[in-house]
């Protein structure tokens, strides 16, 4: 099994947690290919936002990054247990990949306007679905997967 090259060249060798830390970071043709994959042939959601992140570690640090990512988590734990009906978890977990904090957390806001204690668990995931789903599209982020 091979190892990852990542890993190799900025943990093991530089003592890095990421590569957004390494001085050689924008001349570095594996970080290119990286990228050039996460922007227009990987399928992987997830790996979309690798730029955006790197780049947030360079002028921020990797510890506001992670705490960042913390808040994320816990946004995203909110979304499962108060409006998952079941079909949404996927949904939950790309948007909390691709969408900026702020943004979600307005759509939540105004989804939670237009509900009401009694509102259907089904009802209540549908209203934030749509209302993530327009939030994205004026954002221009793409919920889509690559094929």
């Amino acid at each position: 099994m091979g190892g990852c090259g990542f890993i190799t060249c900025c943990v093991r060798k530089k003592g890095l947690e990421t590569c957004a830390q390494c001085d050689g970071f924008d001349g570095c043709e594996r970080v290119a290919r990286l990228l050039d994959s996460a922007r227009y042939r990987d399928s992987f959601i997830s790996h979309r936002p690798i730029e955006a992140n790197l780049a947030f570690i360079r002028e921020h640090g990797i510890e506001e990054f992670a705490r960042l990512e913390m808040e994320k988590q816990d946004f995203l734990r909110h979304l499962l247990s108060n409006y998952d009906e079941g079909r949404s978890k996927s949904f939950y977990c790309t948007i909390c990949q691709l969408m900026p904090l702020d943004s979600l957390r307005r759509a939540l806001k105004e989804a939670e306007a237009a509900i009401t204690p009694d509102t259907p668990l089904k009802e209540r995931a549908k209203t934030l679905r749509a209302l993530i789903g327009r939030t994205a599209e004026g954002l221009g982020v793409d919920l889509r997967l690559r094929k």
